[in-house]
């Protein structure tokens, strides 16, 4: 942003991001546009305005709303965690690996970033270079469970000369129970039963799922959309937070699994950049409906084993 940021265009800037609130992607990005117009050193109108274009489908006006917020501020760490983000939507790997990775020179403890950028070395086949992204998520947040999830599937990509056997191969951080469930599911009768193997596979990784973050004002429609969509939110697993909670805290409980954790960035209902001044935030843990169901199922069966005599 400019220094001195013209007052008509924080006026604009902020009907904009009010209107993304609210889902009116059109009118926000109108409004964004017009604070652009204005002063057009506002780095993050155009953040935001790249934010509006990408969930309203237009990438390329993202990605290049996202490349003129960083030729006004290069180190926005935002900026590059967006454009990275609209680049591998798009399947141009390389360039999102690109800046995933300049987003973490500037923010290196960012969940989220690592793995993103985890993900699309998968994508691109470095199955070493996705675990040590992966591996570095489990450092940061040993609870993260869709990184560990992305660990094993990458783990179970290796060569068999190092060791892998389509199962999870580096045993070295799992617990006593963990690594009796992985020998459990390598023995024969294993598959015999494909629910109790699903289930195994929940208690190693957790459920399929994923961590969405909303404004409060956001929260509503966020849960509508979630739930015409025909998934299920977890109620043991929505949470509340206030900014000071989360701001500046990138390796804070936002992301997936129970919460989730990540350098929080933006509303995933409306897409504007979350700032000191907003007031709660919730997340949403989603899943589909038989994935909730037997993971509920897993818990109340390890619940019943652990309160036995």
């Amino acid at each position: 942003m400019s220094k001195e940021t013209t007052p008509g265009a924080i006026v604009h800037y902020n009907r904009g991001c009010a209107l993304a609130m609210k889902g009116e992607w059109d009118g926000a990005i109108s409004e964004f546009r017009t604070a652009l117009l204005i002063d057009p050193n506002h780095a993050h109108a155009h953040v935001n305005l790249g934010n509006a274009l990408s969930l309203s489908g237009d990438m390329e006006g993202a990605i290049s709303a996202y490349r003129a917020a960083l030729r006004l501020a290069p180190d926005d760490a935002y900026a590059h965690i967006g454009l990275g983000a609209t680049l591998a939507k798009q399947g141009n790997r390389d360039e999102a690996a690109a800046e995933f990775r300049t987003a973490l020179r500037l923010a290196p403890n960012d969940v989220e970033t690592h793995n993103n950028l985890g993900l699309v070395l998968a994508e691109q086949g470095d199955w070493e270079g996705a675990i040590t992204e992966f591996r570095t998520v489990m450092s940061l947040d040993p609870d993260h469970a869709v990184a560990r999830t992305n660990l094993g599937k990458a783990l179970s990509k290796l060569p068999k000369e190092k060791g892998a056997d389509g199962n999870v191969q580096d045993q070295s951080a799992l617990s006593e129970k963990d690594r009796a469930i992985i020998q459990r599911l390598g023995e024969p009768e294993a598959s015999a039963d494909p629910v109790e193997k699903q289930k195994d596979l929940m208690r190693l990784f957790g459920p399929a799922h994923y961590v969405v973050y909303a404004h409060s004002l956001c929260a509503t429609a966020l849960y509508q959309r979630i739930l015409s969509k025909g998934h299920v939110i977890d109620p043991e697993q929505t949470e509340e937070f206030a900014p000071n909670e989360i701001l500046g805290h990138e390796d804070i409980v936002l992301d997936q699994g129970v919460p989730r954790r990540r350098g929080i960035t933006h509303c995933d209902h409306c897409g504007v950049q979350f700032q000191a001044g907003d007031g709660k935030y919730v997340s949403y843990c989603v899943l589909e409906p038989d994935e909730l169901r037997l993971w509920q199922e897993v818990k109340n069966e390890d619940k019943g084993k652990s309160e036995q005599p």
